[in-house]
């Protein structure tokens, strides 16, 4: 199962929707006469020319209001519904590097970069989950939901990886 990059989805909104007020702006100004400290519009505006500008700043203000750049991902955690994985995540987390990096890994996936890391997600087989590695050994095991994702676990590369995997497809085997 792939997920969309809504990041790159959101850039193209914001490009197109730039270049098409860009655009009008130039229709506009070629359309114009600026002389001094006045500018007046050319009185012989053919229809067509009035209906192609307004056509582009329509299309540039509906593309650059609903993009939204800072609209985050809905993130949830189930990590402390289960004793087992809550466990692990505090032995996992003990170490504040792999802390700093497990809340680095979170606010990649809150903004949707399934590349974020060691840029490849890695997946459970069996399940649906899928997790972010993180270069120091942190792991961020999430499935996705209506809107989001929900974060399942946090484990540590050497340290309790294995265990928090083997407990993971315990509970989310399909």
């Amino acid at each position: 199962m792939r997920f969309k990059n809504n990041v790159s989805h959101i850039k193209a909104k914001v490009v197109i929707g730039l270049s098409s007020l860009f655009i009008g702006i130039l229709i506009f100004v070629f359309d114009s006469n600026i002389t001094g400290a006045a500018i007046g519009i050319n009185q012989n505006v053919s229809y067509a020319k009035f209906l192609l500008l307004l056509l582009f700043f329509s299309v540039s203000i509906f593309l650059l209001t609903s993009s939204n750049l800072e609209k985050k991902i809905k993130l949830t955690s189930v990590i402390k519904k289960n004793d087992g994985i809550h466990r692990l995540v505090i032995e996992a987390t003990v170490n504040q590097n792999i802390k700093r990096e497990l809340d680095h890994l979170i606010l990649e996936l809150s903004k949707g970069n399934m590349n974020a890391g060691l840029h490849r997600q890695g997946h459970i087989e069996g399940t649906d989950i899928f997790y972010l590695r993180g270069r120091k050994g942190g792991r961020l095991y999430y499935h996705r939901i209506e809107g989001g994702y929900e974060i399942v676990g946090k484990s540590s590369k050497g340290k309790n990886q294995d265990k928090v995997i083997k407990k993971l497809e315990e509970l989310y085997m399909s």
